[in-house]
């Protein structure tokens, strides 16, 4: 596959960042749950190459998205590589098993590594205890935090936002640069998702 960089051509006249932002949970009894959404800023050339070779990794392996938790479990669309995957109890992995999951996860690692150099990374973690607790001691944060997923979203937005206002400096002022958030859809919080988003650009 070539890249539109590779045979030069110019994606757009409007300089365009392209944010990918994802959301995941971490129930770890250690440290205590967290929430975290994080993701990558990138020049939209970039994020067309890249998601056009991811495109080409979900091609290949038959998947139509990549869940880690999902391959870690062999379960989902992964479970078409067990060995018995129509089994309804699970069992631990064979060998064959094992290292087939590990050229998948190699394979979508190794991609993200091989851009690496032109990804700006962005992330905001919500330790919960921490929230509960700032939520149940102190009444304004009763009135001014959002829920976890939320708060998180909108401090990644803020990072995002700082970042590419920072890159405008440099700028000419009737070539400015632009970010296109694109978010996973989530289907509990897609729609309000999509009005702090609003809101946050207003």
């Amino acid at each position: 596959m070539v890249c539109p960089s590779q045979l030069g051509i110019e994606l757009s006249i409007m300089s365009i960042a392209v944010g990918f932002f994802d959301e995941s949970t971490d129930s770890e009894e250690v440290q205590g749950a967290s929430y975290t959404v994080a993701g990558f800023v990138s020049s939209n050339e970039t994020s067309a190459c890249l998601e056009l070779k991811w495109k080409d990794l979900l091609v290949k392996y038959n998947i139509e998205y990549f869940k880690a938790s999902e391959l870690n479990a062999g379960e989902g669309q992964f479970r078409q590589y067990r060995e018995d995957p129509n089994s309804s109890e699970w069992k631990p992995f064979t060998q064959k098993e094992k290292a087939k999951f590990e050229e998948i996860k190699i394979a979508f690692t190794d991609l993200i590594v091989d851009f690496s150099l032109d990804l700006n990374v962005i992330g905001a973690v919500i330790i919960l205890p921490d929230y509960e607790r700032i939520m149940k001691e102190y009444p304004l944060a009763r009135r001014t935090l959002s829920y976890p997923y939320y708060q998180a979203c909108q401090t990644v937005l803020m990072e995002a936002g700082l970042q590419i206002s920072k890159q405008n400096r440099d700028y000419p002022s009737g070539d400015k640069l632009y970010i296109r958030p694109v978010f996973d859809s989530h289907e509990e919080y897609s729609g309000r998702m999509k009005e702090i988003f609003d809101s946050f650009c207003g």
